[in-house]
């Protein structure tokens, strides 16, 4: 099967903003949120930001920086599990609405293993194996209005014009590819006697057949709307990381990394005659006695990959220290499995349903590198600061294919061309920041607190979009997270910290294409994450 046929047809609902072009939308929206990082690894970590690359002694340094595995002064293992509770208000067509889900993980799990070496020169050195989540994609919004401008339907019956009746024509038993949405909707519905009058309620009808034009259902406009979408998944890296200690002055440390990343996306569209526009009619035959439209779908994503890191410390003096990092690009391997589904339901209660096949194609995704570069200052007894600066080109996000079944290679790569320079023009070069504060209150009791900015991957100029009315938006685009955390040391080296994670993001989705007034699904996204992690420091 031919990938493009696929892109094309998802990218009706990946979030495609003015600017966009419609046949790239759905992977320029997978490089976006598989970009937007957050922060990443164990309870103590998070709770300060996430602002963690000149600090060390604990298993986020084996994602984040390595050479923090040379701070470590014995072995520890420990667990991060997680609750993460999604909450979104959204606002389409003048309705507004909210949602909500919880849903439980594991952030991190790490051994460490360390090594006393000699008095001077590489003094120890510290292995590590475990992962950590670079990415949670935990979302779920939905709302619903009153549309007077369009219908889904006639979306589609735009999508069929200009192919003649008996190419879309298909028998009781055949199965669509999940590209032929004309196809599907011409073939989701029957003939009904209505009124006197065998009415043809499908999704889409012919209207003229000498010129191949259709209209849809609910060709009249005038329903209510409810639009619905989940997202959920992970972006892991599984890690082996090494570390040495120099004269506790210097600290080097590499990575080899392996991503891991899951994703599923759902969305549900339902149109229904709330307000008895859809009748039958004998004077007007193009006025159908539909009373509801369904229209699903769902995109399932799964990648494997590779990525490697190299960092330092330096601790010039005892009260502070600071290192960089630089992350390689990451290669992944990606499979995306699609489908979809239609329903409609005549006023007499007739239903028919239709759905196609879950096609399958697979590519390559490299994401860019990232440079981190980070301070801390110590307190004393009193506690700590720190802080990151995060840089990474979002520019260099790239695809390529790998399906060796593609009927048409040459035109795919052009595809995939066309593609990364449209990701070039419109991706920026990115600059994300983090801090945070730890405070010793006792010998046993420590309290932390941080901050974290990841900004937009997109210039302002794709993140544009016009709402119903004529009114114009840009989307921000980036993530805010609050954090704060305690932490509790007990005996023989056993340890337990508590974080809470608070990320504010906004988004809006075209929920299917109109020449005008397009129908825009905006929503203000929050997750609030409650991380634990268990743990043990032994030499």
């Amino acid at each position: 099967m031919n990938a493009i046929r696929v892109f094309v047809a998802t990218a009706l609902w990946a979030g495609i903003l003015a600017g966009s072009q419609v046949s790239y939308a759905q992977l320029i929206q997978d490089a976006i949120r598989y970009n937007q990082m957050n922060p990443i690894g164990t309870a103590r970590s998070q709770a300060m930001g996430g602002a963690y690359t000149a600090v060390g002694a604990d298993y986020t340094s084996a994602t984040l920086n390595p050479a923090g595995l040379g701070v470590y002064r014995g072995s520890d293992i420990q667990l991060s599990p997680y609750f993460n509770v999604a909450s979104s208000s959204a606002d389409y067509l003048s309705g507004t609405s909210s949602d909500g889900r919880v849903m439980p993980g594991i952030g991190s799990l790490g051994f460490v293993f360390h090594k006393k070496v000699g008095e001077e020169g590489l003094k120890s050195w510290s292995i590590g194996f475990g992962y950590n989540q670079l990415g949670n994609y935990l979302r779920r919004a939905s709302a619903q209005g009153r549309n007077n401008d369009n219908s889904m339907t006639q979306w589609m019956a735009d999508q069929a014009n200009g192919i003649p009746e008996a190419d879309l024509q298909a028998g009781a038993d055949y199965v669509f590819d999940a590209g032929d949405l004309p196809g599907l909707a011409f073939n989701t519905g029957s003939f009904n006697n209505i009124g006197g009058y065998n009415y043809p309620i499908f999704v889409i009808n012919p209207l003229d057949a000498s010129q191949n034009t259709y209209y849809g259902a609910f060709d009249v406009a005038n329903i209510e709307q409810t639009v619905e979408y989940k997202e959920r998944g992970r972006h892991n890296e599984w890690n082996l990381a090494w570390g040495g200690n120099f004269d506790d002055r210097f600290y080097f440390g590499a990575k080899l990394g392996i991503n891991d990343l899951s994703f599923r996306q759902t969305r549900l569209i339902i149109e229904q005659d709330r307000y008895g526009m859809n009748s039958a009619d004998a004077n007007d035959r193009a006025i159908l006695p539909v009373d509801e439209v369904r229209y699903s779908e769902d995109l399932r994503t799964r990648g494997v990959g590779i990525n490697a890191s190299l960092g330092f410390l330096y601790h010039p003096v005892s009260f502070f220290r600071f290192g960089v990092a630089f992350h390689t690009p990451s290669l992944l391997s990606m499979q995306d499995e699609y489908s979809r589904a239609l329903m409609i339901r005549d006023d007499q209660g007739t239903e028919s349903n239709k759905s196609s096949a879950t096609s399958s194609f697979r590519y390559r995704m490299v994401l860019p590198y990232r440079l981190n570069g980070g301070a801390m200052l110590l307190m004393g007894k009193v506690g700590l600061l720190t802080a990151d600066v995060e840089i990474a080109d979002y520019r260099m996000t790239s695809f390529t294919a790998t399906d060796a079944f593609d009927p048409s290679p040459s035109s795919t790569n052009q595809y995939y061309t066309d593609l990364n320079r449209a990701i070039n023009n419109q991706f920026q070069l990115g600059i994300n920041y983090r801090a945070g504060v730890e405070f010793r209150l006792s010998e046993v009791v420590y309290l932390r607190g941080g901050f974290a900015h990841y900004g937009a991957v997109r210039k302002d100029a794709y993140r544009t979009y016009t709402l119903p009315g004529g009114e114009t938006k840009v989307l921000n685009g980036s993530q805010q997270f609050l954090t704060a955390g305690l932490g509790f040391r007990g005996e023989e080296g056993m340890y337990v910290n508590l974080a809470g994670i608070y990320r504010m993001q906004q988004d809006a989705q075209e929920v299917y294409p109109m020449a005008t007034n397009s129908p825009i699904l905006e929503s203000k996204d929050n997750l609030f994450s409650i991380l634990i992690s268990w743990g043990v420091y032994f030499k």
